[in-house]
């Protein structure tokens, strides 16, 4: 959806994957995202630039990656998982919309059956 918005409305995208202080395992895969994230981009004629920061909380970090490139609109999927700690906290949309001076457009991410683990999707396994 971003970069259909992006293209809408001839916008840069700049791509932020922000990853806890004990998650740089998932680098790799954040890498690969972005290369496809870029080509996708690429291919709208949309300008793009991707960053992988890490970070003890994910929504400060965005807050100030948004002020430095002077962003006009943060985008965000959901946060589909509330656990105890989240509720109490605030989740991570939560905590942007409460806390950004900039407008925060927060969607459901797009599901793909073919890409989720057996136990997730349902079912007997």
């Amino acid at each position: 959806a971003a970069i259909q918005i992006a293209a809408k409305f001839s916008a840069k995208l700049h791509v932020v994957g922000i990853l806890g202080k004990n998650e740089n395992n998932y680098k790799y895969k954040m890498e690969v995202i972005f290369k496809q994230i870029e080509k996708l981009a690429k291919a709208k004629k949309v300008v793009c630039s991707c960053e992988i920061s890490v970070a003890e909380n994910r929504a400060v970090k965005t807050l100030a990656v948004a002020k430095k490139l002077n962003a006009d609109l943060i985008i965000t999927m959901t946060d589909q998982t509330a656990g105890l700690s989240r509720i109490i906290l605030g989740t991570y949309a939560h905590q942007l919309i409460n806390n950004s001076k900039i407008p925060v457009l927060s969607i459901p991410p797009e599901i793909h059956p073919e890409n989720m683990d057996q136990d997730s999707i349902g079912g007997m396994w």
